[in-house]
């Protein structure tokens, strides 16, 4: 039988060998494995997670303990929700605000009519590239992995699905990225999509689309399938509660 630890008098099934699922709240600044690596620490269960999130990102990561990481295949598989901001007329190494500006580019006039265009252009079935610095594995090794030995790893263009993708408040703004100030646009989206979509290769490719360069400022999974992160626990509270539990046991 499933089960998904939703209170704290349920927290016990994570320390049992069938286990459980649980929904967590991300914070930035984590990996997906530093999360999962602690929780199986503090179980000493054997533990995994339902689709990797960038450490810059926030949002819904869901954990299974013991046995109950045979569920995670169909999570992985899903559909995912994110919502964010993306910055246009600058572009970093990796797609995200961890790493150096690579590049600066004119900054668009984003209008209503330029952003219909992008929602037409990129809804439904796409192409797209995955991030280099990604955890698309290459014979067996995550390309980010090789793009930080200097490599250029060779990835596949995959076919993915937007379902669904809003562009709402254009403004121009200054920002600061790593001490230095730069002149751009942000737009904030919403975006439904299918497994295997990459959202900092989309940010890119829609900064194509409209003749300039993009990253991915913020990022933050709402949803994976009908699960959604309103319903998901905070880590640090979460940690705290399983030490609390471990202690008890």
């Amino acid at each position: 039988m499933l089960r998904f630890v939703t209170t704290e008098q349920e927290l016990g099934y994570l320390f049992e060998p069938e286990g459980a699922l649980i929904l967590i709240d991300k914070p930035a600044g984590i990996t997906s494995y530093q999360v999962v690596d602690r929780i199986k620490k503090i179980t000493k269960r054997k533990a995994g997670h339902g689709g990797t999130l960038d450490p810059f990102a926030t949002g819904l990561l869901i954990v299974g303990t013991g046995k109950h990481t045979k569920w995670l295949g169909r999570i992985i598989n899903a559909d995912k929700t994110y919502t964010g901001t993306m910055v246009l007329g600058v572009a970093t190494e990796t797609g995200d605000p961890e790493t150096p500006v690579v590049k600066s580019c004119p900054v668009p006039d984003v209008s209503q009519e330029m952003i219909q265009k992008v929602i037409e252009k990129f809804t439904g079935k796409i192409t797209q590239k995955p991030h280099k610095f990604s955890a698309v594995k290459i014979k067996g090794v995550p390309a980010y992995k090789l793009a930080r030995q200097g490599k250029d790893p060779q990835i596949k263009e995959r076919v993915v699905t937007i379902y669904e993708l809003n562009l709402s408040n254009p403004r121009h703004r200054t920002i600061t990225i790593q001490g230095k100030d730069y002149n751009v646009a942000l737009l904030d989206f919403f975006v439904k999509c299918s497994k295997g979509t990459y959202i900092r290769s989309l940010v890119e490719d829609i900064g194509e689309f409209l003749g300039t360069c993009a990253f991915t400022l913020t990022l933050r999974r709402t949803a994976i399938g009908n699960l959604t992160v309103d319903n998901a626990w905070k880590f640090n509270q979460l940690i705290d509660l399983l030490e609390k539990a471990y202690e008890n046991n």
